[in-house]
């Protein structure tokens, strides 16, 4: 906790209001972040992965006990959070519309002042979780939707291309999808392909 408060609080920026106690200044500040720590364990000894996660928090997805869904046989389904870490987390997206994920988050660390190796893209279950864990502890929707592009991809055969995963939310539920290339905004499905930043802070 005291590497997450020096590497978070102690910057200049943010400095001058933690020694004044300027409590409003800093809430301001961080009124589009969230600040998570995301667990490698979610129950018991069970790990933290997409497949738990849908298990225990079902109606945060469609039909959450139903098999059939392209993504249960994928193995991304069962990729676990390796090591609890502590992120803070964007609620706006970054649109991808033009410049890949990797060029726009480069663009977030340099305007920001950070080491580019701490701006992540998510991977699948890392952005459910953050989804899940923030709207129960502020009862509220936090993340902006998007079609949102995360380091996840899976192959449907072994002879063909690896496809993109995204995410995104439909009448209140999480939304799992994939394709080729990245998705394109159309007037029916109004979701810009965009990047949620991850500033990976303290492990």
């Amino acid at each position: 906790m005291q590497k997450l408060w020096g590497q978070l609080f102690e910057r200049d920026e943010f400095r001058p209001h933690v020694e004044k106690n300027r409590v409003a200044s800093l809430a301001n500040a961080f009124a589009d972040y969230s600040l998570i720590f995301r667990s490698p364990i979610l129950h018991g000894n069970e790990r933290t992965t997409l497949a738990s996660l849908r298990e225990h928090f079902g109606a945060f997805f469609v039909n959450p006990h139903a098999k059939g869904f392209w993504y249960t046989r994928q193995a991304f389904y069962h990729k676990p959070i390796e090591h609890g870490h502590w992120a803070l987390v964007d609620r706006q997206y970054l649109n991808c519309t033009f410049k890949k994920p990797n060029i726009r988050l480069l663009m977030y660390a340099r305007a920001n002042g950070l080491p580019a190796k701490c701006v992540r893209q998510k991977i699948a279950v890392e952005d459910i979780y953050d989804r899940i864990i923030i709207e129960l502890t502020l009862r509220e929707r936090f993340f902006e939707n998007c079609h949102s592009i995360i380091r996840t991809s899976y192959q449907a055969n072994a002879d063909e291309p690896a496809k993109q995963v995204y995410l995104f939310y439909k009448d209140q539920s999480i939304r799992i999808s994939g394709k080729s290339g990245i998705p394109h905004w159309t007037p029916n499905k109004a979701r810009w392909p965009g990047v949620l930043p991850s500033i990976t802070l303290a492990h």
